[in-house]
């Protein structure tokens, strides 16, 4: 009997268990993604890399993405170090009204409340002079934890959690275990009266994080700043906020500007319909 509860313990291991994958600035995508012969670009890694528990792993050094880096449920990225990892996106999205539905970095699911179950850490995503519009957009996926990880210089967003496709509404399942800690970001966010030069496409603010429909939503040890641009061309550092509970939010270094100077608005967080538990 005890050997055959080990030989079911192993199987179960077996069937939950990925593969580690590769990216290297000197791979290519024609590569089989192992150590030895590692793929390029992160996003044809994340089109591959496709079963739960697969890890794709960054090599130290610079990537450029042009295209979205659309990422499965159960994958997790994994750089080597957040200095020296870099993913620099110029994935800028055309759209100007609506949910927002893309990214440098996108865990997107069809059903509230699907189990992520993966993480993304240890690396930059530097959106390089504002040529990218949002860092990591997590939509209807619960247990995605972001740690680690160094991001910059986004146009509109950094990172951004939404629970339904119906951003301001209560969500039907809310989504559970979503966590931000030990990260550094800086220069994400916009004003609605932002200019032309730096929203060219019309969009409203969004924050360094943004977040609606988490239950048990963590932030913790993080460093914000919003100094980098204009006075009234900074936006909020938490934004948006709205039906959550549950929220947790501690140990962390928010740096604005004294006054934006547009509609007398100056604050780190906006939030709205909360469901208590903060």
């Amino acid at each position: 009997m005890r050997n055959l509860l080990i030989l079911l313990f192993l199987c179960c291991s077996l069937t939950i268990s990925g593969a580690t994958y590769y990216i290297d600035p000197s791979g290519s995508d024609s590569n089989n993604g192992s150590s030895s012969s590692p793929w390029k670009t992160l996003a044809y890694a994340c089109s591959k890399a496709i079963t739960p528990g697969d890890v794709i792993h960054i090599n130290p050094g610079t990537y450029l993405e042009t295209t979205e880096c659309s990422v499965a449920v159960g994958v997790s990225i994994v750089g080597a170090n957040q200095t020296t990892c870099i993913i620099k996106s110029h994935y800028y999205f055309a759209r100007t009204g609506g949910d927002i539905q893309d990214a440098a970095i996108l865990l997107n699911s069809t059903s509230q409340g699907t189990n992520g179950n993966q993480s993304i850490s240890n690396l930059t995503i530097d959106g390089d002079a504002l040529k990218g519009g949002i860092a990591i957009l997590v939509r209807m996926r619960s247990n995605v934890i972001i740690h680690d990880c160094i991001i910059k210089d986004f146009l509109i967003g950094g990172i951004i959690f939404h629970a339904s496709s119906a951003i301001y509404s209560q969500p039907s399942t809310y989504a559970t275990g979503n966590a931000v800690y030990n990260c550094t970001l800086r220069n994400c966010s916009n004003t609605s009266s932002i200019n032309s030069t730096y929203n060219p496409t019309g969009w409203n603010r969004a924050g360094c994080i943004e977040f609606t429909g988490q239950d048990t939503f963590i932030v913790h040890d993080n460093t914000f700043n919003l100094t980098y641009r204009a006075p009234g061309l900074n936006g909020d550092t938490f934004a948006g906020g709205a039906f959550c509970k549950g929220f947790q939010m501690y140990n962390n270094v928010l740096t604005r500007l004294a006054d934006e100077g547009f509609n007398g608005l100056s604050y780190h967080w906006e939030t709205s319909d909360t469901q208590g538990g903060f």
